[in-house]
């Protein structure tokens, strides 16, 4: 099977499917992303701590995770620390560890509305209209692609 990169490291198409490496981040990302892991007001879902734990890991971030010291907090608001964290300091690392996220999430059925670990529609609206400022579609089912040069405008053409 062969497979075909798009942007060095960041997306591969292989058979018209479109895997994503890496996920831009910024403000808006940040907190559409933690709003998909939080669980606070409703009954536990996954993605765990654990989970969450081993994508901090993957993505090299472990100085950023706020569960490190001092006492614990929740999924969200230490998804929220890591990537505000990373974006200044490892901008790399934030988009890995965005991605893990996203990858997580969708491995554990939170796009799809059946599941008892589904995220909302709000919470995948959201990510989706901020990805979408930042050239990526996100699909009701989790998955990224890049868009079309032709749909993007204003500062985003320009990166």
């Amino acid at each position: 099977m062969t497979i075909e990169c798009l942007a060095k490291g960041v997306s591969c198409v292989k058979r018209n499917v479109t895997f994503m490496h890496k996920v831009p981040v910024n403000d808006t990302v940040i907190y559409a992303l933690a709003r998909l892991v939080d669980d606070a007001q409703t009954e536990r879902r996954d993605p765990s701590h654990s989970d969450i734990e081993f994508q901090i890991e993957k993505a090299g971030l472990e100085c950023a995770d706020p569960n490190e010291e001092g006492p614990p907090v929740g999924k969200a608001k230490r998804v929220r620390a890591v990537l505000s964290w990373s974006i200044e300091n490892k901008p790399e690392s934030a988009e890995d560890f965005a991605a893990g996220i996203l990858s997580s999430i969708k491995a554990c059925g939170g796009f799809r509305e059946n599941s008892p670990n589904y995220v909302g529609s709000d919470a995948v609206k959201n990510l989706s209209d901020a990805l979408k400022q930042l050239g990526i579609s996100l699909a009701e089912d989790g998955s990224l692609t890049p868009l079309a040069l032709e749909t993007l405008y204003g500062e985003n053409l320009t990166k």
